[in-house]
């Protein structure tokens, strides 16, 4: 029976299985690279989404910061206009008929409040009106007084007589301090520590690693209640990751390079009240070539901020 077995038989089955094996090693080997490919193409994407996420947030930034000037602009030029001044004599000639449409130091803003009831205008006229009347009333009343003190007791009289009309005006500057006391009062000062530590690594081409570090004095370093995140602008040449922001404490970040720059640091607080804080640092690297991590330089800067829990 063994001489009628075809002598290639064995030999085209173990070829069959060989190819089926080779085939399937390179399918596995296919699909890996394939695999490969798709994970750093969505890698690459997801960095320029987020490079594109943190370009938008600055803009917002710096539109928020554009309108608050614009807003500041725009109410300054329009306290400041000559046609809402009230002198004396426009208080002396105003009559008892008042145009509801005339301007009388109503902001846009409190319009919305006050509503377009034309009631509610002449009311508010009317009772600014009153009481300007009155003081015209008093005035004359003085000054008639003062004219029969004059002709009863001459001249010796007239000087005690004229002081009595007049009230007390505080100075320009005074205002301005009252002010600002009153402006600043609910703020409280921070101090705010801006530095970097490097350290020279011979090994590395990079030829340092260096932190860049904001935080509080030494008695409250930690500044996680008053600061709510901190954004990094590196040199363009960390791109696509020049722009870091970091959102919790600790705000420190760490990387390798062998070149000075300036740093810019932005600094966001937790109420709407303050302003965002923009601090250029000028990074500094390690020139003692030492191999310890050494503290290179380090600002202060002071700051008037709002307490959270106090406008609460």
């Amino acid at each position: 029976m063994d001489n009628y077995l075809d002598p290639d038989y064995e030999f085209a089955c173990v070829t069959a299985e060989r190819k089926k094996i080779r085939l399937e090693k390179d399918q596995n080997e296919a699909l890996q690279k394939a695999q490969g490919l798709l994970s750093q193409q969505f890698e690459i994407e997801l960095k320029e989404r987020q490079s594109q996420l943190e370009l938008i947030q600055d803009r917002i930034s710096r539109a928020q910061k554009t309108l608050h000037l614009l807003r500041y602009a725009l109410i300054t030029s329009y306290y400041n206009r000559k046609d809402l001044e009230v002198t004396f004599s426009d208080t002396y000639n105003e009559g008892e008929n008042l145009s509801v449409d005339y301007q009388k130091r109503i902001h846009p803003a409190l319009k919305k409040l006050i509503g377009k009831d034309d009631s509610n205008l002449a009311y508010i006229y009317s009772s600014g009106l009153r009481s300007r009347l009155k003081t015209k009333q008093h005035l004359l009343d003085n000054s008639s007084t003062t004219q029969e003190t004059i002709d009863n007791n001459h001249c010796a009289s007239v000087q005690e007589q004229n002081e009595l009309q007049y009230e007390y005006l505080p100075k320009e500057n005074e205002i301005g301090k009252s002010v600002d006391n009153v402006r600043n009062r609910r703020k409280q000062k921070y101090r705010i520590l801006i530095g970097n530590i490097s350290k020279w690594m011979p090994s590395d081409g990079s030829t340092h690693k260096w932190m860049v570090y904001v935080r509080g004095p030494k008695e409250s370093p930690n500044i996680s209640s008053i600061v709510q995140k901190v954004i990094f602008h590196l040199h363009p040449s960390y791109k696509p990751n020049d722009v870091v922001e970091l959102k919790s404490a600790p705000f420190h970040l760490s990387r390798r390079g062998w070149g000075e720059f300036p740093l810019r640091v932005k600094i966001y607080f937790h109420s709407s009240l303050n302003k965002p804080v923009d601090v250029i640092h000028n990074l500094k690297l390690d020139r003692t070539y030492s191999g310890q991590q050494t503290l290179v330089v380090q600002s202060k800067v002071g700051k008037g901020i709002y307490n959270v829990d106090e406008i609460k």
